[in-house]
């Protein structure tokens, strides 16, 4: 539905007046003045906004947006298709041994610190069997702990100290203890009940690390019990550091990269300090676990704003380097925002406007973002193609970063870059809430009628995001591949996608060079029919709802600053419309497309003050860290009030 719904928007054969498409007069003078303006819509989705465009018998305008928006929506569907069909149960099973090789440690050593750091890890591998596999039931040695972990987890109500893990991951500076909130299942992963135990199993182990003895947590017993995790990972020619991989090598490429070392890092630090072939008698020496745990010191890297302790996690955490560049960046007037990123993403728009807010007036703000700067652009291909953050990233810097060579003069405008910025700080939204946004259940608009050739769509003319969104997709259908997470009609998805990216970029290649490209049906139709096969399959997996599409508003936190106790928070709307008056052979014609709407507001965290389920949240939608259908509903009803405003830039370009 959803690709069919936008191509077919393409309706009569006369380009409709003005009026006919009810703008203020202040929108139809920036529509004239600017060669484009952007109106609040009131559709849900994409598909039905391109279902009112074509009502008005406007021709569709097949935007970046909506690429970044199915792109989105297909890589959630990959990730969910593939917990659902292995991860899951490569998980459970490496669990499974973990506890038996954890219970084989303690029954063998002699040492009492060993055997306590073996009897927890039985414990911390129970927890994550047993919220894979309710059946399991923990054996006698691990039961006490298990019993407390999994009721604070079930709880989740709160910061406490882990029963199995100590003070971790935060330590004294911001309150010891585990937030045990974070294990509310978060968006479509919590649509079945397998889903929502896989979340709760993974963030149990990516959040836990084994610390390190240092500051004001000396307990040597993590160090320990992580070393023992490696020796079990090792043992038995490999096999289960093997199947380790296969898990944590493809959820490292859809979280974003490790951060803190891996089992891996540890692995080789130990056959420096121990020597290959280490066994658990060799870890009852505290002087050499004090050795160990100091050259892990030296690259594990600091929480500057969570203060987190530091060691191995067993899986990768969510986790985003843009929350190390809002550290760097000092707050000067106002807290840091999207436009930080954006223009270290090579924004000039997102620059300029940091700097007629007076952003680069502070000595210590300016200095700290040349060096971010630098550090950008000593970027390999390699390093902005590594993960799906970068990768992703890599794709909204090609729009972002200037007009393309040849494009329409209207895209070479000041307004037109700050509505390619709205966009890109949107994409750039959507990704820092990875399989975290909540998937709506409206009913799709009516399925249109053919594709009507004689008013053929306009692609926007950026091929190098086209390009970089097909290299993600073909890097990441490798990735899956490789470790056997592909089965051959996944793959086929992968190659149709692929392939009618390559299409949207070779139209865009074409139309900078001059030539008209607006696509009639036989050039985009067969992919047009894949992506609506696809749309259909995806709804019904992700919602468990056939014949409903996915819901594009929600709102989330992507940065607290621990020292101001300021909050950002983004979120998108509904889309909006953008109409575009375009030269084309046939004369002027005014096309219309689907954008993001894009939010972002600070508050001052008084969390404390508020009721967990009260009303009066609403006037306080950040402290909802948790994206449930509480939350969307929430800032729904926020947006359906006029709360929040837009930022002050976007009314540079759109009309209220």
């Amino acid at each position: 539905m959803l690709l069919g719904a936008f191509l077919a928007s393409a309706g009569a054969a006369e380009t409709p007046d003005l009026s006919h498409l009810g703008l203020s007069p202040a929108a139809e003078r920036m529509l004239v003045d600017n060669g484009f303006v952007v109106v609040a819509g009131e559709a849900l989705d994409f598909p039905e906004a391109y279902t009112d465009i074509r009502e008005r018998n406007v021709p569709a305008f097949i935007t970046t947006d909506t690429a970044f928006y199915i792109t989105d929506l297909f890589l959630d569907y990959v990730f969910i298709a593939t917990v659902e069909d292995y991860l899951h149960y490569r998980l459970q099973q490496l669990s499974r041994e973990m506890v038996r090789l954890s219970q084989d440690q303690y029954l063998y050593s002699t040492d009492p610190g060993v055997r306590e750091a073996a009897r927890r890890n039985v414990a911390y591998f129970g927890v994550g069997l047993h919220l894979l596999d309710s059946d399991y039931y923990p054996p006698e040695i691990a039961s006490s702990l298990m019993t407390r972990e999994l009721a604070l987890i079930e709880d989740a109500d709160g910061v406490y100290v882990s029963p199995i893990m100590g003070r971790v991951p935060l330590d004294g500076v911001a309150g010891p203890g585990e937030d045990y909130t974070q294990y509310v299942p978060r968006g479509h992963l919590r649509e079945n009940d397998l889903l929502q135990r896989f979340y709760r199993a993974y963030t149990w182990y990516s959040r836990m690390a084994f610390a390190i003895p240092e500051g004001r947590v000396q307990d040597l017993t993590p160090t320990r019990q992580a070393l023992l995790v490696v020796q079990a990972l090792e043992s038995e020619a490999g096999d289960w550091l093997e199947l380790w991989h296969r898990i944590a090598d493809p959820m490292q490429f859809f979280v974003s990269g490790a951060g803190d070392p891996t089992p891996v890092d540890y692995m080789a630090t130990a056959h420096e300090i121990y020597g290959t072939g280490f066994t658990i008698d060799d870890l009852a020496d505290d002087a050499r676990i004090i050795e160990f745990a100091t050259a892990v010191g030296d690259y594990a890297q600091m929480h500057f704003e969570t203060h987190q302790v530091r060691g191995m996690r067993y899986m990768s955490p969510w986790q985003f380097p843009d929350r190390r560049w809002f550290v760097q960046l000092p707050p000067t007037s106002a807290p840091q925002t999207a436009l930080d990123v954006m223009s270290l993403m090579r924004s000039r728009a997102a620059r300029t406007v940091l700097e007629e807010t007076g952003r680069f007036d502070d000595t210590a703000y300016q200095r700290n973002y040349w060096d971010l700067e630098r550090w950008f652009e000593s970027l390999t291909y390699g390093d902005w193609t590594r993960d799906l953050y970068w990768s992703w990233s890599y794709a909204i810097s090609a729009m972002i970063g200037g007009t393309p060579k040849g494009a329409p003069p209207l895209m070479d405008s000041y307004a037109w870059n700050l509505r390619a910025l709205s966009t890109g700080a949107a994409a750039w939204s959507i990704e820092r809430f990875p399989a975290g946004r909540v998937r709506g259940t409206e009913p799709s608009p009516s399925p249109p009628p053919p594709l009507d050739a004689s008013m053929r769509p306009y692609v926007e003319p950026y091929p190098d995001l086209y390009q970089r969104l097909r290299e993600l997709l073909e890097n990441l259908r490798d990735q899956l591949w490789e470790n056997y997470l592909l089965d051959d009609a996944m793959f086929a998805t992968f190659n149709e996608y692929c392939i009618f990216l390559t299409s949207l970029e070779r139209i865009s290649r074409s139309a900078l060079a001059g030539e008209d490209v607006r696509p009639a049906t036989g050039k985009l139709g067969s992919h047009a029919r894949t992506l609506a096969r696809f749309a259909a399959t995806t709804v019904e997996e992700t919602t468990g709802t056939t014949g409903a599409v996915p819901s594009v508003a929600f709102s989330g936190i992507v940065y607290r600053d621990i020292t101001t106790q300021k909050i950002l928070q983004v979120g998108i709307g509904g889309p909006d419309i953008m109409y575009v008056l375009m030269e084309t052979p046939d004369g002027p014609a005014v096309y219309g497309g689907a954008i993001f709407a894009f939010y972002e507001y600070q508050w001052d965290d008084v969390r404390n003050s508020i009721a967990g389920d009260d009303w009066t949240a609403l006037l306080y939608p950040w402290r909802l860290d948790v994206i449930t259908t509480a939350t969307t509903d929430k800032w729904s009803l926020l947006l359906e009030g006029g709360l929040p405003r837009r930022p002050e830039w976007v009314w540079k370009f759109a009309a209220e």
